[in-house]
């Protein structure tokens, strides 16, 4: 797993929720959650975009990244960051709970620990 992951788009609240309407589909290979990519060139930047560096180390409680199952139809070097239950799974519940605060405009404790992650931010 890498420790150093990257999200297109500014810091702020919005772009570090996962959106209900495309986060939480369940797609061949890939888990739910926040989209992030473990190497740069893996996002298509244009001139004046931004690029958010996360630390995976420091995430904290219980949040984590699954990384894309290749073989099953997922995208190498994709990973998405969500919260686990007691056993290592995605917790669908709070995973929805946290992305609908992105509809209401709410403040969720997992979009702040994700922004609290962030270590260096890379503009093109």
């Amino acid at each position: 797993m890498p420790r150093l992951v990257y999200r297109k788009g500014s810091a702020g609240r919005p772009n570090f929720t996962p959106r209900p309407d495309r986060d939480l589909e369940d797609k061949p290979g890939v888990s739910p959650g926040l989209s992030v990519f473990d190497r740069l060139e893996l996002i298509s930047l244009d001139r004046k975009d931004r690029v958010q560096v996360i630390d995976l180390d420091f995430l904290t409680a219980n949040l984590k990244a699954f990384a894309d199952d290749v073989s099953a139809g997922g995208q190498q070097g994709h990973l998405s960051i969500a919260p686990f239950d007691e056993h290592g799974m995605i917790d669908m519940g709070l995973l929805n709970e946290w992305a609908n605060t992105r509809i209401s405009g709410g403040n969720h404790e997992l979009t702040e620990q994700v922004r609290l992650a962030i270590v260096k931010e890379i503009r093109t």
